[in-house]
Order: structure tokens, then C-alpha cells, then sequence
């Protein structure tokens, strides 16, 4: 067997990169926090993009995350969400959701420019905005990096709750900015 070095798929980038592409104050507000928890930056279009989406039907809908991932200079990551993709091929009730593979496909065309599938959402239509252990089970086997995030949003009680990485940690809403 012989051994051949391979370029990561995952790349973060520089944190100036991020920083550059939001509306002042808040890089300054960003360089100036000494916790070490992720921080996540969401557009403020891709997050009524999002709800928009899960308001279309009164069962469980979803898709794919995306965007890019840089170190703060803290350490904490900084991970900034600024597309997603609609699955559209699915088989969903009001508890429970099946994403379709060409949901990945699609994902394809806006994996560009060290951006990456960052993460996942779905909505929870009025039972509240929770990990599910099916969720938990999910982001172990799909979203396992430490940058991964999950997103569930109930779309009727206008609830959502974020969590990150392999053990489904939660992020608390004072670490999640929208710009």
C-alpha cells in the first residue's frame, strides 16, 4: 500500500475573512469578546430565507447549512452562515423527517470559495424547538465536526434552538449574531 498526501476538504478560513464582510461595529464588537465559545454570524436574509421555508407546510422540512468557518483569535471558532439549500425531495411527517441524497447535490453548486457544508436545520411544527434523540443521532453520524451546527426551529411557536458538534452541545442565543 502505498500512502498519497491529499488536501483537506475542510479548510478554515483567516478570520480577517469574515470580519471583513460584516457591517461595522460588529467585527470590532467580535474582536473584543474573551469567551471561547463558538460564535455563529447568520445573514439576516438566509435566516428569513430559512423560516420562509419552514413555513411552507405544517410538518417537518429542512436542509443544508452553509458558509465558511474561521479560528477567533481567542480560539473559539467564528462560524458565519450565509446560504443554505432547500431539500425538496423528502418524505416528512409532523414528527419526523426523511432528506432525500440530492439534497447534497445540490449543495454542490454553493460549495465554493472555501465555503462548506457548515451545518443542518429542520423544523419541529409546534412541538417546540428541541434536539430529538433521532436529531442527536443525526448530527453524531452527519454533522460531527466541531464547527457543525444544528439548527431546529418551530415555525409556529416561533421557537429555535442551536446546537453544535458531535455531542450536540447547545449554543446559547447571546453567541448567535445575525447581520
Amino acid at each position: 500500500m502505498q500512502w498519497t498526501e491529499q488536501e483537506p476538504d475542510f479548510t478554515c478560513v483567516p478570520q480577517n475573512a469574515i470580519f471583513a464582510t460584516l457591517p461595522f461595529p460588529l467585527p470590532l464588537l467580535l474582536s473584543l469578546r474573551v469567551q471561547a465559545e463558538p460564535i455563529v454570524l447568520l445573514e439576516r436574509s438566509v435566516a428569513g430565507a430559512i423560516k420562509a421555508h419552514l413555513h411552507m407546510r405544517n410538518e417537518e422540512m429542512g436542509g443544508l447549512l452553509v458558509g465558511q468557518v474561521a479560528r477567533h483569535q481567542n480560539g473559539s471558532l467564528l462560524i458565519r452562515i450565509d446560504n443554505h439549500v432547500e431539500a425538496d425531495d423528502f418524505d416528512s411527517s409532523s414528527v419526523s423527517l426523511a432528506m432525500n441524497p440530492s439534497v447534497w447535490n445540490a449543495a454542490r453548486a454553493k460549495v465554493v470559495d472555501f465555503h462548506y457544508v457548515i451545518g443542518w436545520y429542520h423544523s419541529h411544527p409546534n412541538l417546540g424547538a428541541f434536539f430529538s434523540g433521532t436529531d442527536r443521532a443525526t448530527q453524531r453520524h452527519f454533522f460531527r465536526e466541531p464547527h457543525s451546527i444544528g439548527l431546529v426551529i418551530d415555525p409556529i411557536r416561533d421557537e429555535e434552538a442551536w446546537f453544535i458538534g458531535e455531542g450536540s452541545l447547545s449554543l446559547q442565543p447571546m453567541n448567535i449574531f445575525r447581520y
